[in-house]
């Protein structure tokens, strides 16, 4: 009994072992994606005079207005935000119905908030009214891969 006990154990340690390599090779590639491939297209998005273009649209969708806070915004004090973030769905990293506009402030606080979680916390913090406004500007982009 002793012998299968020990058996036992040398398997689950084994299974410990492969699952810790398993999730380091993961977060790798992860990395790798998103530095090599996400985050390139993003920026060259961001940076691009169509990307610049689509900023000042979305900022006049808005009336010039944080969607949340209802701070007035520009190019210079607004950050284009991921929806749904980066870190969670990297394949939406440049997908433009994943894109708003965010001062830099509430872009900062809402950092890698799931969707579903960050419209809770706006709903304790600001109320319905900063919710309904977010919805109207920033309706949820389908998580879906592409």
């Amino acid at each position: 009994m002793s012998a299968a006990f020990d058996e036992i154990e040398a398997i689950a340690r084994e299974a410990t072992r492969t699952n810790q390599k398993f999730h380091q090779i993961a977060r790798e590639a992860y990395q790798f994606a998103r530095k090599n491939y996400a985050d390139p297209k993003y920026d060259a998005f961001r940076n691009s005079d169509l990307g610049r273009t689509w900023k000042q649209q979305k900022l006049a969708e808005c009336d010039r207005y944080c969607p949340e806070c209802r701070k007035p915004i520009n190019e210079n004090n607004s950050d284009i935000d991921h929806k749904h973030p980066r870190r969670h769905y990297p394949w939406l990293a440049w997908d433009i119905d994943n894109l708003w506009v965010l001062c830099k402030e509430c872009n900062q606080n809402k950092g890698d908030k799931k969707w579903q979680e960050y419209l809770s916390a706006v709903q304790l913090y600001r109320g319905q009214a900063a919710v309904n406004r977010i919805l109207k500007q920033a309706p949820p982009a389908k998580l879906a891969r592409k």
